[in-house]
């Protein structure tokens, strides 16, 4: 049985502004937790205190056959929460190697307005397989904006039922007055997740993981415009039924 003690990097520094960026050993970035940008407190010696069989206590790294164990904590004081981290190095390039194991649930939390049931939950699900399959994100993304598009166009009185996403699309821009801009991200959202669906091996999951964040982006932006913009400008305008317009 085991007691694990920890000794935290002494160049820890504090909380910093950051543009949004994806967490790696030893240097700032999202939390897996929480999503702030911040940096961490960076424990690179894990120790186990073990009671061996010479009735001894025994002081040791936390070392197994897949690699050595870090830890590291997050400085938010919302959060504080450890993540796990799983430092190896390849036999042939000898070549080191830090990556987090726990947790591994997406940190993407879906538009506090806008998405309902199914929508909320295909998002989530995008959000919890980010890393692991990034393919499948891609499909889960397609699937919501599918959803949500047809929705709000039914809605507002246009029938998309039968009607292919790239034509829901063109018409959610032409109908629902979407940017040109929000309409290369959506477009960009269905293409890649077709390609997830109809030929994943072409997709590179590793060559630029800022692609799928821009994704996410695209989506939380067309809830912004559709829904979130419009409902707010409507609150900050709208009058009681007694008042007298000036």
């Amino acid at each position: 049985m085991g007691i694990g003690s920890l000794q935290r990097c002494p160049t820890d520094t504090g909380s910093v502004q950051l543009s949004s960026q994806e967490l790696t050993w030893g240097t700032p970035g999202r939390c897996p937790l929480c999503g702030v940008v911040t940096d961490h407190h960076w424990f690179y010696e894990v120790k186990s205190v073990e009671y061996d069989e010479s009735r001894e206590w025994v002081v040791d790294e936390m070392v197994g056959s897949q690699g050595e164990v870090l830890v590291s904590r997050c400085m938010s004081r919302a959060c504080d929460a450890l993540a796990l981290w799983l430092k190896s190095v390849d036999e042939e390039s000898g070549i080191e190697n830090v990556r987090l194991v726990y947790p591994q649930t997406g940190v993407r939390i879906p538009p506090t307005e806008g998405l309902v049931g199914k929508e909320i939950r295909l998002y989530e699900e995008a959000a919890a397989v980010e890393k692991m399959s990034p393919r499948a994100a891609r499909a889960l993304l397609r699937a919501l904006l599918e959803a949500f598009l047809k929705r709000y166009l039914a809605d507002a009185g246009h029938s998309a039922k039968r009607k292919k996403l790239v034509e829901v699309i063109d018409l959610a821009v032409e109908r629902l007055d979407l940017s040109p801009t929000l309409k290369m991200g959506l477009s960009a959202i269905r293409e890649q997740g077709n390609t997830a669906l109809h030929d994943p091996y072409s997709l590179i999951e590793d060559a630029n993981p800022e692609d799928l964040l821009w994704l996410f982006q695209a989506v939380d932006e067309l809830v912004e415009e559709l829904h979130v913009r419009p409902q707010k400008w409507a609150d900050l305008a709208g009058t009681k039924d007694d008042d007298e317009p000036l």
